[in-house]
């Protein structure tokens, strides 16, 4: 297999790829570092959503599974209701609006302040009105 990769041996060395970037313009350079820290950092992501996340392959606990048929026996319920989201977000902004509509503020009295400010003169004294 040596003697096969024999040729192609210039092009897989990381010395060839550092003599190829330098003769390459600045511009060139951060398009080429550009490519290869996102797809160093898609990879990475990859790894992680795939290992911890579960995503492109199923992954079910069977803890996970025996406590929600316990649960469904429990109800004595084998179906679950699911709302279309323009119903859910319909439930959210009635909900919001009820909320909103417990919170008493009197407009005037909620734009009134409490503190009082006053002009100091040179040596920290407050100064006098001068009506």
């Amino acid at each position: 297999m040596k003697r096969s990769l024999k040729k192609y041996e210039k092009y897989l060395s990381v010395h060839h790829y550092l003599s190829v970037m330098r003769r390459q313009p600045a511009h060139m350079r951060h398009v080429y570092a550009a490519v290869i820290s996102g797809t160093i950092t898609m990879f990475i992501a990859a790894i992680i959503l795939y290992f911890d996340y579960g995503f492109w392959h199923e992954k079910y606990l069977r803890a996970e599974a025996v406590e929600t048929i316990d649960e469904m026996k429990d109800t004595g319920t084998s179906s679950v209701t699911v709302q279309s989201p323009s119903e859910m977000v319909g439930a959210f902004f009635r909900e919001a609006s009820e909320k909103i509509k417990v919170i008493n503020l009197d407009r005037p009295s909620f734009l009134d302040g409490k503190d009082v400010y006053r002009k100091e003169d040179a040596t920290g004294t407050p100064e006098e009105n001068q009506e």
